[in-house]
């Protein structure tokens, strides 16, 4: 996609942490592991209604007057990661202390026991540092017992000078001809792509947003079929790899 085509991405960038001079969002080295690409993200390209959702503010007028002008709001990140493949960013299991900092770890923690107490496990970690944005996503991601989901855990670091740190619950379930069932609690949300049924329950703890979900994809199954099983680490990254794709492609088209 090169940066002349209207979309909320433009075209990816080659980011090399070794010689990149902008700041990170945390004070901690950038992860050796990370050599991924990004988009840069065209804030003009979101509506009104999107714009809004991720400003919440009433300095909202402003945001929406850098739209009508085409200006592109230089710091701000999406929840959608805005990279080609989310699988360079998989943190290696040996390097998950030193790639998360404590802080994002005690952040983590609470969430983590919940969705264990669901019947999530066996996380695995990505770090998506995003030096273009001045933004850092961590993620846990992990299967339940019975196959049908993978949650996903989001610890968002945004900022430079003033970080902030926010976290929300995803879960992900796969149904026949490359639909999925998408449900969130994230503060903001951009519109989905045709392919993701999105049920967007903005705060719900993990446990309100399991059994939500649990309700949208029973309902969503009567006539779709069966949900397609996931339990090793392979298929919950393929299904996460395969959403991603689909969110990706929608924002690289999106006029």
């Amino acid at each position: 996609m090169s940066s002349e085509t209207p979309s909320r991405y433009l075209g990816p960038n080659e980011v090399n942490p070794s010689t990149r001079a902008a700041p990170a969002p945390v004070a901690l080295p950038v992860p050796t592991f990370q050599a991924g690409r990004f988009y840069r993200v065209d804030s003009s390209r979101l509506s009104f209604t999107e714009l809004w959702r991720h400003t919440r503010s009433p300095l909202v007028p402003i945001v929406w007057l850098t739209k009508l002008l085409r200006i592109r709001l230089r710091e701000g990140s999406v929840n959608d990661p805005n990279v080609p493949s989310l699988r360079p960013f998989a943190v290696p299991e040996s390097e998950v202390e030193t790639a998360i900092p404590p802080e994002v770890r005690a952040k983590m923690q609470p969430a983590l026991r919940e969705l264990a107490d669901l019947g999530f496990g066996s996380p695995v970690y990505f770090v998506i540092n995003d030096v273009i944005q001045h933004a850092c996503a961590y993620h846990a991601a992990m299967t339940h017992r019975d196959g049908k989901a993978v949650a996903r855990l989001h610890v968002h670091v945004e900022g430079v000078q003033r970080s902030r740190m926010s976290l929300f619950d995803e879960f992900v379930s796969a149904l026949p001809r490359g639909r999925f069932v998408w449900s969130t609690s994230a503060r903001a949300q951009s519109f989905p792509p045709p392919v993701c049924r999105l049920n967007w329950k903005y705060g719900a703890s993990a446990s309100q947003l399991w059994l939500s979900h649990r309700q949208e994809l029973d309902s969503v199954l009567l006539s779709e079929g069966a949900a397609q099983p996931v339990r090793t680490r392979e298929e919950m990254l393929e299904l996460l790899e395969r959403h991603h794709e689909a969110v990706r492609d929608f924002n690289l088209a999106y006029q």
